[in-house]
C-alpha cells in the first residue's frame, strides 16, 4: 500500500448516534496529480480500509458497498458512515485520530486524515490553540 496524505488539513468528525449518519470528505488524484471524477463503486477495483488510535493495522472497512460512496464532483467524494449498523458504527467509537486508505483502479491511493471526537459543542475534548 503506497498511500500518501492527500488532506490540506484534518476533517473533525463527530462519533454518530443510533440514526445517524457520518459523511467524510475526499478527493481522489491520479499518479499524474490530476482530479480523478466519474469513479463509481467497484467491489472488484476499490480498496477502502481504516485505521485508528490504539489499532497496529489498517483494517478492511466492513461491508463497504455503494451506499457508502457517493461523488459530489470535482473529484470530490464522500465516504458514509452510518450509526444504525453496529459494524459501521464501530469505525468512529473511539476518540483520536481515524486515517482512511482509498485506491482504485484510476487513482493513486491515498490517506485521508479526520479526528474523531465524542461532542463537537466540549471545548475541553478538541481545545483550539491559544
Amino acid at each position: 500500500m503506497t498511500g500518501r496524505s492527500n488532506t490540506a488539513g484534518m476533517s473533525i468528525v463527530t462519533i454518530p448516534r443510533l440514526g445517524e449518519v457520518r459523511k467524510l470528505p475526499l478527493r481522489l488524484i491520479d499518479i499524474s496529480g490530476g482530479l480523478v471524477t466519474g469513479v463509481t463503486y467497484d467491489a472488484a477495483g476499490m480498496t477502502v480500509s481504516y485505521f485508528k488510535d490504539g489499532d497496529t493495522a489498517y483494517t478492511t472497512f466492513p461491508s463497504f458497498g455503494d451506499k457508502n460512496w457517493d461523488e459530489v464532483g470535482f473529484g470530490n467524494y464522500l465516504i458514509t458512515i452510518s450509526g444504525s449498523i453496529a459494524a459501521e458504527r464501530a469505525l468512529l467509537d473511539r476518540v483520536g485520530h481515524f486515517m482512511l486508505y482509498v485506491n482504485t483502479d484510476a487513482t493513486r491511493g491515498d490517506v485521508y486524515t479526520y479526528y474523531i471526537q465524542s461532542d463537537i459543542g466540549n471545548p475541553q475534548e478538541y481545545p483550539l490553540p491559544s
